[in-house]
């Protein structure tokens, strides 16, 4: 993941199509799995990029920190 990021310049990737449970982060933060299943309208969340710092914003309209992610969380 250290390569590909340096490769490319940037300090993390977000990334979609699969649908997870909810906004994730992977690699120490490195990767952002944004697909939290809104397209199924089972769920729904967003990111938050600001000031270097990222986080949820959730269906009430609150924001939350992003969870770590897990492929045991993936939707069938």
């Amino acid at each position: 993941m250290t390569e590909l990021l340096r490769t490319l310049g940037v300090a993390r990737i977000v990334v979609g199509h699969t649908s997870m449970a909810h906004v994730g982060s992977y690699f120490d933060g490195r990767v952002i799995a944004i697909d939290s299943s809104i397209k199924r309208g089972e769920s729904g969340e967003l990111l938050f990029l600001e000031n270097g710092q990222a986080s949820r914003g959730l269906l009430d309209g609150t924001r939350a920190a992003l969870l770590p992610g897990s492929s045991e969380e993936e939707d069938d």
